[in-house]
Protein backbone atom coordinates (compact mmCIF):
# COMPACT_ATOMS: atom_id res chain seq x y z
CA UNK A 1 0.00 0.00 0.00
CA UNK A 2 1.07 3.87 -0.57
CA UNK A 3 -0.15 4.46 2.95
CA UNK A 4 2.59 2.17 4.53
CA UNK A 5 5.40 3.88 2.62
CA UNK A 6 4.37 7.64 3.63
CA UNK A 7 5.55 9.64 6.40
CA UNK A 8 3.82 12.35 8.05
CA UNK A 9 4.59 15.76 9.52
CA UNK A 10 4.06 16.06 13.25
CA UNK A 11 4.81 19.31 15.23
CA UNK A 12 3.65 19.30 19.18
CA UNK A 13 0.52 21.78 19.85
CA UNK A 14 2.78 23.47 21.79
CA UNK A 15 5.12 24.43 19.11
CA UNK A 16 2.46 25.15 16.32
CA UNK A 17 1.26 27.94 17.89
CA UNK A 18 4.55 28.78 19.47
CA UNK A 19 5.41 29.17 15.86
CA UNK A 20 2.45 30.64 14.84
CA UNK A 21 2.66 33.59 17.79
CA UNK A 22 5.88 34.00 16.30
CA UNK A 23 5.12 34.77 13.06
CA UNK A 24 2.15 37.00 13.94
CA UNK A 25 4.52 39.11 16.01
CA UNK A 26 7.29 39.30 14.00
CA UNK A 27 7.35 37.20 9.90
CA UNK A 28 10.87 36.22 10.33
CA UNK A 29 12.38 36.71 6.59
CA UNK A 30 14.04 33.47 7.13
CA UNK A 31 13.14 30.14 9.32
CA UNK A 32 16.41 27.75 9.82
CA UNK A 33 16.57 25.04 12.35
CA UNK A 34 18.98 27.06 14.26
CA UNK A 35 16.45 30.06 14.67
CA UNK A 36 13.66 27.51 15.83
CA UNK A 37 16.15 26.08 18.12
CA UNK A 38 16.46 29.01 19.68
CA UNK A 39 12.93 30.19 19.78
CA UNK A 40 11.95 26.88 20.76
CA UNK A 41 14.26 26.31 23.64
CA UNK A 42 15.66 22.72 21.66
CA UNK A 43 18.82 21.69 19.89
CA UNK A 44 19.33 22.75 16.69
CA UNK A 45 19.60 18.83 15.44
CA UNK A 46 15.77 18.24 16.74
CA UNK A 47 14.64 21.37 15.39
CA UNK A 48 15.97 20.06 11.80
CA UNK A 49 14.39 16.70 12.37
CA UNK A 50 10.98 17.71 13.60
CA UNK A 51 10.17 21.30 13.55
CA UNK A 52 11.88 22.24 10.36
CA UNK A 53 11.08 19.49 8.06
CA UNK A 54 7.62 19.61 9.11
CA UNK A 55 6.84 23.40 8.48
CA UNK A 56 8.72 22.46 4.84
CA UNK A 57 5.94 19.40 4.56
CA UNK A 58 2.99 21.49 5.63
CA UNK A 59 3.99 24.26 3.41
CA UNK A 60 4.58 26.42 5.75
CA UNK A 61 8.06 27.25 5.24
CA UNK A 62 9.82 26.73 1.37
CA UNK A 63 12.63 24.28 0.80
CA UNK A 64 14.98 28.01 1.04
CA UNK A 65 13.70 28.06 4.56
CA UNK A 66 11.38 31.15 3.62
CA UNK A 67 7.85 31.71 4.88
CA UNK A 68 5.33 30.78 2.36
CA UNK A 69 2.11 32.77 1.27
CA UNK A 70 0.73 29.69 3.35
CA UNK A 71 2.82 30.65 6.42
CA UNK A 72 1.32 34.58 5.95
CA UNK A 73 -2.81 33.10 5.74
CA UNK A 74 -2.48 30.80 8.41
CA UNK A 75 -0.95 33.91 11.33
CA UNK A 76 -4.58 35.38 10.62
CA UNK A 77 -7.65 33.71 12.33
CA UNK A 78 -9.80 34.00 9.78
CA UNK A 79 -7.80 32.02 7.73
CA UNK A 80 -6.64 30.09 9.81
CA UNK A 81 -9.03 26.94 9.46
CA UNK A 82 -8.52 27.12 5.84
CA UNK A 83 -5.16 26.59 5.92
CA UNK A 84 -5.30 23.88 8.18
CA UNK A 85 -7.72 22.27 5.45
CA UNK A 86 -5.31 22.61 2.57
CA UNK A 87 -2.22 20.99 4.77
CA UNK A 88 -4.75 18.06 5.66
CA UNK A 89 -5.73 17.41 2.31
CA UNK A 90 -2.25 17.60 0.66
CA UNK A 91 -0.31 15.60 3.38
CA UNK A 92 -2.36 12.93 4.52
CA UNK A 93 -3.49 9.51 3.39
CA UNK A 94 -6.64 10.01 1.14
CA UNK A 95 -8.02 7.10 3.56
CA UNK A 96 -7.40 8.73 6.90
CA UNK A 97 -9.46 11.45 5.75
CA UNK A 98 -12.34 9.49 4.43
CA UNK A 99 -11.82 7.73 8.23
CA UNK A 100 -11.85 11.02 9.83
CA UNK A 101 -12.98 13.57 8.17
CA UNK A 102 -14.16 15.60 11.05
CA UNK A 103 -13.35 15.53 15.23
CA UNK A 104 -16.40 13.49 15.91
CA UNK A 105 -14.77 9.81 15.12
CA UNK A 106 -12.72 9.07 18.40
CA UNK A 107 -8.82 9.74 18.80
CA UNK A 108 -8.32 6.19 19.35
CA UNK A 109 -9.67 4.81 15.81
CA UNK A 110 -7.03 7.65 14.36
CA UNK A 111 -4.07 6.40 16.49
CA UNK A 112 -5.17 3.48 15.07
CA UNK A 113 -4.61 4.33 12.07
CA UNK A 114 -0.99 5.33 12.39
CA UNK A 115 -0.30 2.13 14.36
CA UNK A 116 -1.33 0.18 11.19
CA UNK A 117 1.21 1.74 9.29
CA UNK A 118 3.99 0.54 11.56
CA UNK A 119 4.17 3.01 14.36
CA UNK A 120 4.67 2.66 18.06
CA UNK A 121 2.12 3.91 20.44
CA UNK A 122 3.91 7.01 21.24
CA UNK A 123 4.03 7.99 17.65
CA UNK A 124 0.75 6.70 16.90
CA UNK A 125 -0.80 9.37 19.79
CA UNK A 126 1.89 12.23 18.28
CA UNK A 127 0.71 11.93 14.89
CA UNK A 128 -3.23 11.78 15.39
CA UNK A 129 -2.78 14.91 18.07
CA UNK A 130 -1.13 16.95 14.74
CA UNK A 131 -4.30 15.30 12.81
CA UNK A 132 -6.73 16.50 15.25
CA UNK A 133 -5.28 19.33 15.35
CA UNK A 134 -5.12 20.09 11.71
CA UNK A 135 -8.77 18.80 11.48
CA UNK A 136 -10.56 20.90 14.59
CA UNK A 137 -8.53 24.11 12.77
CA UNK A 138 -9.13 26.11 15.45
CA UNK A 139 -7.39 29.21 16.17
CA UNK A 140 -8.45 29.68 19.83
CA UNK A 141 -6.98 26.16 20.85
CA UNK A 142 -3.70 27.86 21.09
CA UNK A 143 -4.53 28.47 24.54
CA UNK A 144 -4.97 24.80 25.25
CA UNK A 145 -1.52 24.10 24.02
Amino acid sequence: MADEKKTYPYISPKNWFSIRKWFLTTMPKEVTPALIATRLNMSEGSARANVHAALIRTGIVDKDNRPTDRARRWREDNEYKAVCDEIRNEVYSQSLIDLASDTSIDRETIERWFRNLGLGDDAASKQAAFYLLLTEGDPKKESAA
